[in-house]
């Protein structure tokens, strides 16, 4: 075992005092009767669940305080496999899975061995980040809300750089301040508020939101935001290439410039059919460069098939995913694509999914008949039972 966990702290009270010094008393706001006083905490005592600090963020926040203009240039080696681990059981055990089906104790099995190679793939620029599972949840006025839901190892490393992000960021917080910090959530500002509204003299309350904050925020303005206090280039490429990752909803990849999501599929018979393509529009003296450009910038390709419903109404897409790493790039850059199909069938831990695999839960899920899985699949052998079935019970 890495670290063992600490006892969460007691929770955050009303009493927020500024983060900032010389800041006016207005920003401070008194606890109910009964609450406890938290305001000599340091944030980092504050983080939720948290075990021991690395030293290093630690000289990252006393730096952060002392210059708040400071760029930090080297963030990234804080990742550490001790950290990770710390992410990992920082996450909450019962949290539904990403596109790659992988639970927290799904997880667990030789864990420290899984994050050493993880940290290795973090640190070496060969970790692709899976696109989100797109969840909605009802909205009180009957809309839904859009979630997306990342893969288990995705929200480990997210965690790991929550936590460098923390050591810069938190400082800058004012201490009325309270949405996504550390300790502190929705009912602490209510409690401030009560406390507020109870002691001093109010004639107004303003409850203001940014509509569809979220779905609409450019990823393009945020990376420039980070890049105030932010000069590691390594974490920026790792923070762009969620932001770049996309969301899968009813097998369906779709990726984003801002919350706003651009259809990226393709209807061809495979992965390798949709490369082959976005190869060939080129002139041949330029493909070998396109190649060599995908294997480095492409984080995935989705492509699907429309195929006949059972029931008759109307179609449902069959997915085949790739997703890139060493051994993608490696045949991307040499053109053999020929060799993705093997790469496919080995890579479902990672949210690859082949074709025929897409087929076989739609028909296990009885959506389609065996003769339509039979006329779409790669592999025909591998459906003939369920063709020659329809045709004896037709």
């Amino acid at each position: 075992m890495m670290y063992s966990g600490q006892k969460s702290d007691s929770s955050i009270v009303a009493k927020k005092s500024a983060n900032k010094s010389g800041q006016p008393e207005a920003e401070s706001m008194e606890p109910r009767e009964g609450t406890k006083e938290n305001t000599g905490e340091s944030p980092a005592s504050r983080t939720q669940s948290r075990g021991i600090v690395s030293g290093g963020l630690d000289r990252v926040r006393q730096a952060a305080r002392g210059n708040q203009k400071e760029r930090f240039t080297a963030l990234l080696h804080h990742v550490t496999p001790e950290l990770l681990w710390q992410a990992y059981h920082w996450l909450k055990r019962s949290a539904a899975p990403g596109v790659d089906g992988v639970r927290w104790h799904d997880y667990e099995e030789n864990l420290e061995a899984k994050l050493v190679e993880l940290h290795a793939r973090v640190h070496r620029g060969s970790y692709h980040p899976l696109p989100s599972r797109r969840k909605y949840i009802a909205k009180a006025d009957g809309r839904k809300r859009p979630l997306g839901i990342a893969a288990l190892e995705d929200k480990i490393v997210q965690r790991a750089v929550v936590e460098v992000l923390n050591a810069v960021y938190e400082r800058d917080f004012l201490g009325f301040s309270y949405g996504f910090r550390p300790g502190r959530g929705p009912h602490d500002a209510l409690d401030a508020l009560a406390s507020g509204i109870t002691h001093r003299p109010v004639n107004w309350i303003l409850d203001a939101d940014i509509a569809a904050y979220f779905d609409t925020v450019s990823h393009d303005w945020m990376l420039r935001f980070l890049e105030h206090r932010i000069g590691d280039r390594r974490l920026l490429c790792l923070i762009s290439k969620w932001l770049k990752a996309g969301v899968m909803e009813e097998g369906v990849v779709t990726a984003a410039e801002t919350g706003i999501l651009v259809l990226a599929t393709l209807h061809t018979s495979g992965a390798a059919a949709t490369v082959d393509r976005m190869v060939s529009v080129f002139p041949a003296a330029e493909q070998a460069l396109i190649r060599s450009m995908l294997s480095t910038s492409l984080c995935g390709v989705a492509s699907q098939q429309l195929v006949r419903r059972v029931d008759g109404k109307g179609m449902l897409a069959a997915v085949e995913v790739l997703v890139n790493n060493a051994a993608v790039a490696n045949i991307l850059r040499e053109g053999k694509t020929d060799m993705l199909a093997s790469v496919i069938q080995s890579g479902a831990l990672v949210g690859m999914q082949s074709m025929d695999s897409s087929l076989r839960r739609l028909l296990d899920a009885k959506l389609i008949s065996g003769s339509e899985a039979y006329r779409k699949a790669s592999n025909k052998a591998a459906f003939e039972q369920f063709r020659e079935r329809d045709e004896e019970s037709a």
